[in-house]
């Protein structure tokens, strides 16, 4: 399950009191910001630090009905 996952990432995830969100909230962001810079999930997702301020001030995760949602904007790729 945290096969994708950084060491950090990893680390925040065994201290989270609720994994099941941590879990989507990392993913969520690691597909939205695949996604934005047009590879998909084609590159080494351990590759990918989405707690990194460069990487995370350009996402924003929202929850409604359940379902978690990330959205990834980078200007000037």
């Amino acid at each position: 399950m945290i096969a994708f996952y950084t060491l950090h990432k990893q680390t925040a995830f065994n201290f989270s009191p609720d994994k099941e969100r941590a879990f989507f909230e990392i993913w969520t962001k690691k597909e939205a910001y695949t996604k934005c810079i047009g590879t998909g999930l084609s590159v080494d997702l351990k590759s990918i630090n989405t707690l990194s301020a460069s990487i995370n001030n350009n996402i924003i995760t929202f929850t409604k009905n359940e379902y978690m949602c990330s959205v990834c904007v980078i200007k000037n790729i």
